[in-house]
């Protein structure tokens, strides 16, 4: 038996059945019972009506005519249940609740604002270097290797108009270029 056989069968009930019911009598996925008799309902196969999110699903035009007449007050009664259920909930929880309570945390300490930068920077003790010995002295049988450091990438000082190789080469190209044409 399909799917869709499936909920033609059930919803032969004068009642008609929600999407809910009807999920529980097909036993199958919400979505895929929500997919398929929307389908239904689009196709003329199965009647739709109702409240929004209160929606009852017929084989028969009739009774889902009837359903129509009296869907809002249905949902206005079924609302009102769910309220008297809620609260009776929330009261056996809190009646429960009132025997058993657990120490109410304790508050923690508001947090310090941050001190300023400048604050901080003021507070500060400067401390000098250790003071290094200039010379070191070497055991006489140790050998030492001093090898030459080169020098920094930004150390080089170039003299009044000096060119450096790139540039010399553009000069070139420029007076070769204007040369040839």
């Amino acid at each position: 038996m399909t799917l869709s056989d499936k909920i033609l069968e059930a919803c032969i009930v004068p009642s008609g059945l929600s999407l809910s019911e009807l999920t529980e009598v097909v036993n199958d996925s919400t979505d895929t019972v929500n997919s398929m008799a929307g389908l239904m309902s689009r196709q003329g196969r199965l009647y739709k009506t109702g409240v929004r999110k209160f929606f009852r699903y017929f084989t028969n035009e009739a009774d889902a005519k009837a359903w129509e007449l009296v869907a809002e007050d249905a949902y206005i009664e079924h609302k009102k249940r769910l309220g008297r259920l809620k609260r009776q909930r929330r009261a056996e929880r809190d009646k429960a609740g009132a025997a058993f309570k657990p120490p109410a945390p304790k508050a923690q300490p508001k947090p310090k604002p941050p001190k300023k930068r400048a604050e901080i920077v003021c507070r500060r003790e400067v401390k000098e270097a250790p003071v290094q010995a200039k010379n070191i002295i070497w055991p006489e049988h140790v050998k030492v290797y001093v090898h030459p450091t080169p020098p920094g990438r930004f150390e080089f000082q170039p003299p009044a108009g000096w060119k450096g190789q790139i540039t010399q080469d553009q000069m070139d190209m420029r007076l070769q270029n204007v040369s040839s044409a």
